[in-house]
This record gives C-alpha cells, sequence and structure tokens, in this order.
C-alpha cells in the first residue's frame, strides 16, 4: 500500500538499526537543522489543530448521511431488478460472479506484484546499508567496488 509517510518509516527503520548513527548525529548537532526540524514540528502542530476538527465534523456528517443514502440505493436498485425480465437478472447474476472472480484474481496478482517489489526494496536497501557501513567502518573504495560489481 502507498502510504504519504512510507518514506519516513523506511528512514525510521533504518535509522533504528543504528546504520545512520554517525551521519544523523551530525546533522542533529547542526542548528539549522534543529531550527527547521522545529518550525516543522510546529506547523505539523498547527495544521493538525486545524485538520482535525474538519475530519471530526466530516466524519460526522458521513455517519448520518451515508446510512441513509445507502437505504434510498438499495431500495432503487431493487425497484430497478424488480422491473427486468428474468433472463436479463441472470444475465447480470452472472456477469457479477464473473466480474468478482476477476477482482479476486487481479487483487492475488497485485498483491504478488506488490511482494517482489518489497523484496526488491529490501535488497536495494540492505545493499546500499552495507556500502554505507564500509565507508563507516574506514573500509576503502576497494571493498566498494567489489560490492559494485556483485
Amino acid at each position: 500500500m502507498n502510504h504519504p509517510f512510507r518514506r519516513f518509516a523506511v528512514t525510521t527503520m533504518l535509522l533504528a538499526g543504528g546504520v545512520f548513527a554517525g551521519l544523523v548525529a551530525g546533522a542533529a548537532t547542526n542548528p539549522a537543522i534543529q531550527d527547521l526540524d522545529n518550525k516543522i514540528k510546529a506547523l505539523r502542530g498547527e495544521f493538525h489543530m486545524q485538520l482535525d476538527p474538519l475530519q471530526a465534523q466530516i466524519k460526522a456528517l458521513r455517519d448520518k448521511y451515508d446510512p441513509q443514502i445507502k437505504s434510498l440505493e438499495d431500495q432503487r436498485r431493487d425497484l430497478v431488478e424488480q422491473g427486468k425480465p428474468p433472463e436479463i437478472r441472470e444475465l447480470d447474476e452472472q456477469e457479477q460472479r464473473e466480474l468478482s472472480e476477476l477482482s479476486d484474481r487481479e487483487k492475488d496478482e497485485i498483491d504478488k506484484v506488490r511482494q517482489r517489489y518489497d523484496e526488491q526494496r529490501k535488497d536495494i536497501q540492505q545493499k546500499y546499508n552495507e556500502r554505507r557501513k564500509a565507508i563507516q567502518s574506514g573500509g576503502g573504495s576497494k571493498e566498494l567496488e567489489d560490492k559494485k560489481k556483485k
């Protein structure tokens, strides 16, 4: 699933592993970066202070109107279905079954593709983490060249 903060989660995971600890420590001591971090945090706080009540209002409206709308839509659909000849209803049901089966197969295939890309993403991240470790541990460019060839 593409989550808007997915890249932050990956960064946090990598940071938690200690791979970037030296690099981040240098950035954390930079006053300009700390100032920007504080400004970002403050703006996000203000944003959510204004956004959260709006989201609550939207949720309340959806909770109020969605069931009513759904009920009316169901009634309409039932009336439309009752007006169709039996042969057409049977064709509609068969079409719906086939489309549902297709949708299930599509979901399975998409899950397989996502899993494959997740594995490739992890492999790439691991490769670059190893390169960073080699640089941080004083490993020469020879090690890096050997790893690039792999």
